[in-house]
Parts: C-alpha cells; structure tokens; sequence
C-alpha cells in the first residue's frame, strides 16, 4: 500500500494497493482483478459482518466475503458483499496505466474510493507507506453501542 496526494484536489491524501504499473492493462469483471490479461489468484477466506449507519441514520446488516488476492508472492485481504447486488463498482473496463503513474485500488472493493474514481497517480506524488491497516474483525460490534472491533492485518 501506498499513501499520494490525490490526482485533482491538492492537500487531499489517496490510500491504495498498486495494482497497475507503468504499461499495464488493469481491469476488474466479477470481483477479479486481472493485470495484462492474467487474472490475480484469489481465495475465499470467510465472513464477517459490519453493522453501518452513516448511509441510512438506520443500522443495516452487511456481509463479506473476505478474500485473499496474491500478487507476486505478497496475500493481500480484499473484501466484497456477499449480496452482489451491493457491488457499485463490481467491473471495470480495460485501462491501460499512462507512464509514469500507478493504478490504485482499495480492498474494500465495493466501497473503496480508488483509481476508478479519480484515476491513476502520478508516481511523483507517492509520499509514503500507511503505517497501520485494519479491517472489521469477525465481530465488528453493535451501531446501539458504537463500539467496533477491527483485525490489524499490516
């Protein structure tokens, strides 16, 4: 993962996994990831559950399915809902990445802001590494409570 300045809003900082290098042919079909043609391998690890109220002002239930992608010899957790009908963006069209940028992705795949919404980063504005990563644990908690758990997973 890496953190860059965002592509069009100056002062605002991007968080991703590069996915897509200089050349490359990214595209997502059916919650694959594929790079020049070759799809990423992933493997299905289990579920969780996330009890979100930020949308709606009203608790909704969300399954995942968290899933592990391996690029090179790096696993990587990657989750979409189990209900597919809850993907916004489950497909991405063939995009090649311009020289000198990378191509982000979130692994919150479904809800993720990426490089599908604002595009490929220029290399030079890569400032960093996140230095924690989380995830909604097995239990994520209760919206009456507020209190959520969460799996350090970098």
């Amino acid at each position: 993962p890496v953190v860059c300045e965002h592509p069009s809003n100056p002062g605002q900082k991007v968080a991703g996994r590069i996915v897509g290098t200089p050349g490359d042919k990214v595209a997502v079909s059916r919650g694959t990831l594929s790079v020049n043609n070759n799809s990423v391998e992933t493997s299905a690890e289990g579920e969780f559950v996330l009890v979100d109220d930020r949308n709606t002002g009203a608790p909704q239930t969300i399954r995942f399915v968290d899933h592990i992608e391996t690029m090179g010899m790096i696993r990587y957790h990657v989750i979409w809902p189990a209900d597919s009908r809850r993907t916004r963006r489950a497909r991405l069209r063939e995009r090649t990445v311009p020289d000198d940028s990378y191509y982000l992705m979130a692994d919150n795949r479904a809800f993720g802001t990426d490089s599908r919404s604002y595009g490929p980063v220029k290399i030079s504005s890569c400032i960093g590494r996140p230095l924690l990563i989380y995830q909604p644990g097995k239990s994520s908690g209760d919206a009456e409570s507020g209190i959520r758990w969460f799996n350090i997973i970098r």
